[in-house]
């Protein structure tokens, strides 16, 4: 994970527990949308695992656009 991504996730768990949860980003604006796209297993709570495979494939595509340019 590049550190833009760890220092994301850090600010967004709130609690510290290595996970966020529904209640961390409620209070969030946009929040509930990334919650709901990100929370891929649909258990409440984004992991680590998921959060690095959301932001690897933001990251791609964000790669892929640039090329297109």
């Amino acid at each position: 994970m590049d550190k833009r991504a760890k220092r994301m996730l850090k600010r967004l768990d709130s609690d510290g527990n290595g996970t966020i949860e529904l209640a961390e980003m409620e209070e969030k604006q946009g929040g509930m949308r990334m919650f709901d796209r990100m929370d891929e297993n649909e258990d409440g709570v984004i992991s680590q695992e998921e959060f690095d495979a959301k932001k690897g494939k933001h990251h791609r595509k964000e790669k892929r656009n640039s090329h297109d340019e």
